[in-house]
């Protein structure tokens, strides 16, 4: 389930990515146009600034942040779009600095995000998860201090015959070893392990 969630992660910032992409690829057309209109006839720029509010760009951090890195400092002309640009944000309350303040901070955010998941699966693939909960299980913890050192003592000769160690957990899944049957058979019958109820009665275990 961690992974999938990790995974799941990793498709949201990608898709929230995507968007910011296509809002940097239409703003990077706009300011292309406008560039191109100041260089060859500055006269038409108007123009060019009207086709632009009237297509009514969406103007969020990704689209003016990427405008306004295009056209910055290119020619002083351009100054006509950027205020139209400053106007409609100034409609919602906005300026231009909040927006590019805002886009650097989601920038950041999404490659730590994608930088911390990545990280994650890498060490879900590293880390040994059964030994980890074999290491919080109270039932293992419980078993390991059996009086009678049998389940201690079942482990170690597991281990010793089959080369895998065995534990509570490890047990149930445990993948069937006929050696290992043969010797578990032969050890219960030479230890005869009894124990005692509290009612008196001798139960065979």
């Amino acid at each position: 389930m961690l992974r999938l969630a990790l995974i799941e992660n990793l498709r949201r910032v990608a898709v929230q990515l995507n968007v910011v992409r296509k809002n940097r690829d239409a703003a990077e057309n706009w300011a292309s146009r406008i560039l191109q209109v100041v260089e060859q006839k500055p006269s038409d720029l108007i123009i060019v600034v009207g086709e632009m509010a009237k297509s009514q760009p969406t103007l969020n951090r990704a689209f003016v942040t990427e405008f306004l890195r295009r056209i910055q400092e290119k020619s002083p002309s351009v100054r006509l779009a950027v205020s139209w640009m400053e106007e409609r944000l100034a409609e919602d309350g906005l300026t231009v600095g909040q927006m590019v303040q805002g886009e650097s901070q989601y920038q950041a955010a999404a490659q730590v995000s994608v930088g911390n998941s990545i990280g994650s699966l890498r060490f879900l693939d590293t880390m040994d998860w059964q030994d980890f909960v074999e290491a919080q299980s109270r039932v293992e913890q419980t078993l390991r201090t059996d009086p009678a050192k049998i389940y201690p003592a079942w482990i170690s000769q597991h281990a010793t015959f089959t080369g895998t160690p065995l534990n509570a957990s490890r047990a149930r899944v445990a993948k069937p070893n006929l050696k290992w049957r043969h010797w578990r058979s032969a050890w219960l019958k030479k230890m005869s392990i009894t124990r005692t109820t509290g009612c008196g009665m001798s139960v065979s275990s």
